[in-house]
């Protein structure tokens, strides 16, 4: 019986999971690693929505080394972004404002290297 239930959940949530919008954005690339970001759910204006930031080395190995933060529009303290395991993936959440105005700005720190990626979010595709 549990097993049922958690057949009909799983497939109930994946099902669900085609009904939410996603945005992504063209890469880019911050000395050896490369970053692809993807807004979920899309974003629209006034709501929160949560970024995954996915580095790999330029080799398409994971970059699980690095630190990322993200702000939006250059404004406020930076956020840290929550590692996914060792798989290169992070996830922060913030408030979209102004979806043709607004930027994404990442941070990115290794040992004593740091550098920061701009993602316009009117650049969205679906």
């Amino acid at each position: 019986m549990k097993a049922l239930v958690w057949l009909v959940l799983t497939f109930s949530l994946l099902g669900c999971a085609d009904n939410i919008p996603i945005y992504r954005f063209t890469p880019q690339q911050w000395n050896d690693v490369v970053i692809t970001l993807e807004a979920r759910p899309g974003p629209t204006a006034g709501s929160v929505c949560e970024f995954l930031i996915m580095a790999s080395f330029t080799n398409n190995t994971p970059a699980h080394s690095i630190r990322v933060s993200i702000r939006m529009n250059d404004q406020g303290p930076w956020k840290q972004a929550i590692q996914d395991g060792m798989v290169g993936v992070y996830r922060r959440s913030d408030r979209v404002n102004n979806l043709d105005a607004d930027v994404l700005y990442i941070q990115l720190k290794r040992k004593d290297e740091e550098g920061v990626l701009r993602f316009t979010l009117k650049d969205r595709q679906i």
